[in-house]
């Protein structure tokens, strides 16, 4: 690739996996651009500002990019994700993914895909976390089309989601978390995986905790103060209702209500994130068809 060209394409990327296309090469890949636009090599115009592009890429890899959750900082960097938060909290959730990871049904074996690969306490008190994938946290998606996710892209999400909260229905299970932070998806192959579970709780047993974040996404009864402490169980609702919420907050509406979108979404789809979902397959079932219907069926190319 000329000079002139590749200046102009790293200018225009929104992300660093537009320019490097094979991660596990990024950085042969970068030190061959930057002899490229070397300033005593290269006299193109936007040479200069691409190059600092390709440095601020390089250190974003390196070092990650950081998000707060419900435990606290959060680091994630191409197939790894750091967790520094309250270390007891981080505990909880890694003994929680270790028990998801340990069934060995036929389900869990193809919902294994939806796990890390690993989560382990480390001796600072970190938790860390190896990806089977590059992924991206759906706060980060949010930011990078800046507020308002394009609907088939969200259609796709809404379905991972929902699948794996049918899963964890099937093996008897809430996850009592999803939200922007805890799901990270892998753009390339449209999979999901879900990062954290502090607030896991085995389905028909009392919630004791909930994202203080995310209050509004809950369903009503398990803040309502009247409704008995013993009443606060764990059901497949309160996931599908996580999840469906999510996905208005993907489209713009971070309320998870949905009015907002009255005027620029389909309204269809708007219904079903608005309706009650007590039978976490059933919704799933509901959505892939809702969708099939509605749009064409097609993968969606994600380059974030």
């Amino acid at each position: 690739m000329n000079p002139k060209d590749l200046i102009s394409r790293i200018i225009a990327a929104k992300s660093f996996t537009e320019i490097f296309a094979d991660l596990s090469t990024w950085k042969d890949t970068y030190k061959h651009y930057m002899l490229l636009l070397h300033p005593d090599i290269c006299h193109e115009p936007g040479a200069g500002d691409a190059s600092a592009r390709l440095s601020n890429w390089k250190t974003e890899i390196e070092k990650g990019k950081v998000f707060t959750d419900d435990a606290g900082p959060v680091v994630y960097s191409l197939n790894v994700v750091t967790f520094k938060g309250d270390p007891a909290l981080l505990q909880v959730s890694c003994n929680n993914f270790k028990t998801l990871a340990g069934l060995n049904d036929s389900a869990s074996a193809h919902f294994r895909n939806y796990l890390p690969a690993s989560m382990e306490m480390q001796p600072d008190g970190t938790l860390k976390c190896e990806l089977h994938d590059r992924a991206v946290p759906l706060a980060a998606v949010v930011e990078y089309f800046n507020g308002a996710v394009p609907q088939e892209h969200v259609n796709w999400i809404t379905n991972r989601m929902l699948e794996f909260a049918a899963w964890l229905a099937q093996v008897g299970y809430t996850h009592c978390g999803l939200n922007p932070e805890s799901v990270f998806i892998v753009p390339e192959t449209h999979g999901m995986i879900c990062t954290s579970f502090y607030h896991f709780t085995q389905t028909g047993k009392r919630v004791t905790g909930i994202s203080g974040k995310y209050l509004g996404f809950y369903p009503a009864y398990l803040l309502d103060p009247l409704t008995p402490k013993t009443a606060k169980v764990a059901t497949p609702l309160i996931d599908t209702e996580l999840a469906t919420r999510t996905a208005v907050y993907l489209l713009g509406d971070k309320s998870g209500l949905g009015s907002k979108l009255r005027k620029t979404h389909n309204n269809e789809l708007l219904d079903f994130y608005s309706s009650i979902r007590e039978d976490a397959s059933d919704a799933f079932f509901t959505h892939r068809d809702l969708v099939k219907k509605l749009f064409p069926v097609k993968f969606y190319t994600l380059n974030i």
